[in-house]
């Protein structure tokens, strides 16, 4: 039988030790989508083969090199998102509003009026981009018949005498499943050590289960660059990327047995919160040819950001039973509908390498009537790697190479000019997802369209833009033996409408 422990009515402890991290984590801050200012935005992104915009400095540095003067733009944006989930067939939605900076910065460019061969400019650019946006939540809730995160906990402990709960990370919600009777071990003939919970003794099921996440934080960038043009064909640049990270989530899942069906379990409940900050360092690298006066392609290549991150993760679990159980009965005696509380940390230190990025683009100048504009990004993130001092991520670091892939990313931008000094802008995104061990038929493409309108003056502009962007993913709350019951499936759809605006002055 289990040992017997002597909580309060809320007893709470702290433990504190390292803990791996996943292909997940990776993955989140290696998807970046390189922000910038409202004129490049409405037109997807679409940009990296044109310039006079400080969105090139995170996408091809090359471009500052085609500024005449000098000048300073800030991009203020709103944002308003609504995540949609279904879980279970139980449809929920969540909204929520962001304001934020998306870019701020300014170039520098020094002529070279001597001659009209050989280098002509040298432009230097200083600005930040906001890369990735993680402001977001969703609940997902629906009944379960047939399976509970407690047959997760029970299958990943069988084969452990309780002390080894506690001596591998790996497995601490189990050790607090444990801690809150939640979880118990005949050790009288049972040599295999086999673990039982009473929602998966009583057999009934039915409970109801509901998560709820929300995250907020971003990823930034400061961009350093510098670029040249020569004789106005070949423009070259280069930048010098810092990033921030700060990445704030915080999940409570619960069980409720809502129609007192199921013997002695009344409720559980599991509180997650992961905090993460940390640093990196890139190098991109630019060029753009202009081989006739209306057509401009390029290439950029960016090596992996090196990250240095810092993880903080606490657990917190609480469970409640219908009456007080004796001695003699299945679980140890403790009070009637006590709240046994435990609260845990883990902290980490890890290095990440993020996946490498190639683009290529193409525009095509049609006087002073306009511009078409396209870009391709091919990103290969089998080449995330991750390594701590600590720990060997070998396997996880297996697992990336032979389950993730190349993502592909399409822009289409175009700019027409209405009269003189206004532009009306619009553009479309496509972008394939990089996990190729989901299989499944729900379509986890990220589709974005855009649009907007700029005013124009020799001393200062004002651009305007609409962005709608959606993707979906989904993932199973927990996972069971494949020959068991299907754990419940969540289904989520992110959509987000961004306005944003751009103020510049020349100088």
């Amino acid at each position: 039988m289990k040992k017997i422990l002597l909580f309060s009515i809320l007893s709470i402890a702290y433990i504190q030790f390292s803990v791996a991290q996943s292909d997940i984590d990776a993955l989140r801050f290696s998807q970046t989508f390189e922000g910038g200012t409202a004129r490049s935005l409405s037109m997807a992104g679409a940009f990296s083969s044109l310039g006079v915009d400080l969105s090139v400095l995170a996408t091809n540095p090359a471009g500052i090199a085609f500024s005449r003067n000098s000048y300073f733009s800030i991009t203020p944006q709103l944002g308003y998102t609504k995540t949609s989930s279904l879980f279970n067939d139980a449809a929920y939605s969540e909204d929520d509003y962001n304001f934020k900076i998306n870019n701020i910065g300014f170039t520098s460019t020094y002529l070279n009026n001597s001659s009209e061969k050989g280098w002509k400019a040298l432009s230097l650019g200083v600005a930040y981009n906001k890369l990735k946006n993680f402001n977001m939540s969703y609940v997902a809730q629906g009944n379960n018949t047939s399976s509970s995160m407690l047959d997760h906990f029970m299958y990943n402990s069988d084969g452990n005498i309780s002390d080894n709960l506690y001596n591998n990370s790996a497995l601490m919600r189990e050790s607090y499943a444990w801690e809150t009777f939640l979880l118990d071990l005949d050790t009288e003939n049972n040599p295999n050590l086999y673990y039982w919970n009473p929602i998966w003794a009583d057999g009934k099921y039915g409970q109801l289960q509901q998560k709820t996440l929300e995250a907020i934080g971003n990823v930034g960038e400061y961009s350093f660059a510098l670029a040249a043009n020569f004789e106005d064909i070949l423009y070259l640049g280069a930048t010098l990327g810092i990033q921030s990270i700060y990445y704030k989530e915080n999940t409570i899942y619960s069980e409720d047995d809502v129609n007192g069906n199921i013997t002695e379990f009344k409720s559980f409940e599991m509180r997650e919160m992961l905090q993460t900050t940390g640093t990196g360092y890139n190098f991109k690298f630019g060029i753009i040819v202009r081989p006739i006066t209306s057509l401009r392609i390029s290439a950029a290549f960016h090596t992996p950001t090196f990250y240095s991150i810092h993880d903080n993760y606490s657990l917190g679990m609480e469970s409640h039973f219908d009456y007080a159980i004796t001695e003699s009965a299945a679980m140890d005696f403790y009070s009637k509908d006590a709240a046994d509380v435990l609260i845990g940390e883990l902290v980490s230190d890890y290095k990440l390498s993020s996946a490498p990025k190639f683009i290529a683009g193409a525009s095509f100048i049609i006087s002073n009537f306009g511009l078409i504009s396209m870009d391709y990004e091919y990103t290969d993130f089998s080449l995330m790697d991750m390594s701590a001092s600590d720990y060997n991520y070998f396997n996880t670091n297996q697992f990336i190479a032979e389950n993730y892939t190349v993502s592909h990313t399409i822009r289409l931008g175009t700019e027409i000019v209405a009269i003189h000094g206004i532009a009306l802008r619009g553009g479309a995104l496509y972008a394939t997802m990089p996990q190729n061990f989901v299989d499944d038929d729900y379509n986890r493409t990220r589709l974005a369209y855009s649009g907007g309108i700029g005013l124009n003056s020799e001393s200062a502009f004002l651009d305007l833009g609409l962005i709608y962007e959606t993707f979906k993913w989904q993932q199973y709350s927990y996972t069971l033996p494949s020959d068991g019951a299907v754990p419940p499936l969540e289904r989520v759809k992110y959509e987000n409408f961004s306005f944003v605006a751009t103020f510049g002055l020349r100088f």
